[in-house]
């Protein structure tokens, strides 16, 4: 966990004490002037009860594992089985040991590519984060050496995180909303935790932190309205989620790439590569196993709840439809890009996997 901190927070092992490279303390008691509170799609849902964060990108990362581990671990195995069907063991001269050895450490380097892929499907998924309005705490699985933690609302440190990232064709700057867990009587960082994607606006964090303390300490009246998102249990809301989080603005709201050059060739480029990976990310999401909830949110959970008093933003007709898998210029777009990344994985397994069959 030490390690995973300071991969977070930029290499700090302590929070500094005043805003700076790294990013800004945000006001835990009193309101920000001038700036409005927001949701900015942070929030998969709000009620009298709690709050249900957005759902991190986890789901990313374990697609990639499981389609890349199992194209990998079908083409060595291919591999394996050319050279024990064409090939032999012996030779004019009798057996040969150097190539029983190469079979073995082949079978091992295509055993690990499986076992990566096993590993990504059936390994815990992490549930949302959630705020209970009664307990006056975040609850979060972290891992599965730490388990759950559970930070109180009132003692945490939230923070306006600074992302920097760099390529060949530039670098930009993204703001995350997260809350430091310090070591008491210390500035010592003991757990970390980003509660918002990365964001564009440098206000935007901020705005959703202000959005969180409206919610805990005033009334639902004071609070704008909740943007309504895809359902993350839903397999008919994927690949509206998959524009969301792939493409972000360059989506329109109705799910229309924007104009420009730039636009189409990332959608194209990022789309065409990824659509497997994601797609089996959120299978796995709905599907792996999960750590069950601790007993006093579990049973908070379990209550009913009342959503009436908090505004919700309609989605436009595009975007219901959308979410239903049934708006016709988002499927062919995606049909598309999943043509794409079917030649492009089939090419992944042809490159090692057909050229010893020939």
């Amino acid at each position: 966990m030490k390690k995973a901190v300071r991969d977070l927070v930029l290499g700090m092992k302590e929070l500094p004490e005043k805003g700076g490279y790294w990013g800004l303390l945000l006001n835990t008691k009193t309101s920000s002037v001038g700036l409005e509170p927001a949701s900015a799609k942070a929030f998969q849902s709000v009620n009298d009860r709690y709050i249900l964060f957005t759902p991190n990108l986890q789901a990313s990362n374990r697609g990639f594992g499981l389609v890349f581990g199992s194209v990998i671990g079908f083409a060595i195995l291919s591999m394996l089985g050319s050279a024990l069907i064409l090939d032999s063991l012996y030779d004019d001269s009798g057996f040969v040991v150097e190539r029983l050895f190469a079979l073995i450490i082949i079978a091992l380097l295509g055993s690990g590519f499986f076992g990566w892929a096993y590993i990504s499907l059936r390994s815990k998924v992490s549930p949302p984060v959630v705020l209970s309005k009664k307990f006056r705490r975040f609850y979060y699985w972290m891992n599965r050496k730490d388990g759950w933690i559970s930070l109180p609302y009132d003692d945490i440190q939230p923070v306006n995180m600074i992302a920097r990232m760099y390529s060949t064709a530039g670098g930009s700057t993204a703001y995350v909303l997260a809350i430091v867990d310090l070591v008491p009587g210390s500035r010592r960082i003991r757990w970390y935790l980003p509660l918002s994607q990365p964001q564009r606006s440098i206000e935007t964090p901020e705005r959703i932190w202000e959005f969180i303390r409206c919610y805990m300490d005033r009334t639902p009246e004071e609070l704008p309205p909740v943007e309504a998102l895809p359902a993350i249990d839903d397999p008919k809301a994927d690949l509206a989620r998959m524009d969301r989080f792939l493409f972000g603005s360059l989506v329109d709201e109705n799910h229309r790439v924007v104009p420009g050059i730039f636009s189409k060739l990332y959608v194209g480029f990022v789309g065409g590569t990824m659509y497997w990976f994601e797609r089996a990310g959120l299978w796995i999401s709905r599907t792996a196993p999960r750590p069950q909830w601790p007993e006093e949110i579990a049973e908070e959970m379990a209550l009913p709840v009342d959503s009436s008093a908090y505004k919700i933003r309609a989605p436009t007709p595009a975007q219901r439809l959308a979410n239903e898998n049934a708006l016709p210029h988002m499927r062919r777009r995606w049909m598309v890009l999943g043509g794409i990344s079917t030649i492009f994985v089939l090419t992944m397994f042809a490159v090692l996997g057909v050229p010893p069959w020939l």
